[in-house]
């Protein structure tokens, strides 16, 4: 303490016994030296432009930092993967036909998912379960997590997964159904390459590898659960893989392995696991075709006093 009195009282005294016309002298030079470089602004917008420099200063020294105006880069576009051969893809796949095709290679694990022409913009149903469970902290083996209506839109050669807006609808052919498709966004959940198109059925392959296993969480499993799988253990990519396929005319069933690893939380310790460093969690993908109106298929109307699974929406006609 008496070390840092006399360090401050040193300090005052240089302060002091500095004249004033030394600290004027110093601010000079400093704008000096400021007005002699001016500011540097990429005319160009894309880091290539005409630069303005001062006098006989360097362009590749690294002592001045000088600040450099230009417009953000654009977002990086979708990796664009070249079309193969449709049946060189699948000749060592199993190959399983209903309401989708689906080829499954036994040995790499990859999946392809075969779309007709007529299931593009058209309606699904995918609801996500957990197959198998830890069992504590929610996690149990049953439970419900996602369900949802979906669609696979074709952009370029690309397949969007896309969840329709259904929260706000309108008559057919009420003139406000443009007005309520340009004022309600549609989300989109991933965007799957087109790996090949069958030369004759015009049908898209697609791997969906990435989207059961990858980070999109289309399940919904690890925003259920965020206070265990979002911040205490992670997904590990390296423990994940598809489990069984099955398919049938009118659903598919796909169940894939998620692997997690962490356990550094101290506040949440998982005792039912023999090592709380690791886990896996089975979630099962239901793929569905919904009901066709033309045969008489009417919904259930809503009755309050129920008070559950009602789904509202605004008709705005």
């Amino acid at each position: 303490m008496k070390k840092l009195t006399l360090l401050v009282l040193f300090c005052c005294g240089i302060f002091l016994a500095t004249p004033v016309h030394a600290w004027q002298t110093v601010s000079s030079q400093w704008h000096q030296v400021a007005i002699e470089q001016p500011l540097i602004v990429d005319q160009m917008g894309d880091g290539s432009g005409a630069e303005e420099r001062s006098p006989g200063s360097n362009p590749h020294s690294t002592d001045a930092h000088p600040l450099v105006l230009s417009a953000a880069p654009p977002p990086p576009s979708p990796p664009q993967v070249e079309l193969q051969p449709f049946d060189d893809l699948v000749k060592k796949a199993d190959v399983q036909q209903g309401l989708f095709s689906l080829y499954r290679n036994t040995e790499t694990g990859t999946v392809f998912l075969e779309v007709k022409p007529e299931q593009l913009n058209r309606n699904f149903l995918m609801v996500t379960t957990l197959e198998s469970g830890v069992g504590e902290w929610g996690l149990f083996s049953g439970v419900p997590l996602r369900d949802f209506l979906f669609q696979l839109r074709r952009v370029q050669n690309q397949v969007q997964v896309v969840v329709p807006n259904t929260n706000f609808r309108t008559e057919p052919n009420d003139p406000q159904r443009r007005s309520v498709q340009r004022s309600f966004s549609d989300s989109v959940l991933a965007t799957l390459p087109i790996r090949s198109i069958h030369p004759t059925r015009n049908t898209l392959l697609l791997e969906i590898n990435d989207l059961l296993l990858g980070g999109r969480d289309v399940s919904g499993l690890i925003s259920e659960f965020p206070w265990i799988l979002g911040s205490s253990y992670v997904p590990d990519d390296s423990q994940s893989y598809i489990d069984q396929v099955k398919v049938f005319p009118l659903n598919v069933e796909i169940e894939a392995v998620q692997g997690f690893v962490g356990g550094d939380d101290p506040w949440i310790v998982l005792e039912s696991l023999p090592d709380p460093r690791a886990f896996n969690l089975k979630v099962r993908y239901s793929l569905s075709q919904l009901p066709d109106t033309n045969n008489g298929y009417r919904p259930r109307l809503a009755d309050e006093r129920l008070g559950y699974f009602v789904t509202a929406y605004q008709d705005i006609s």
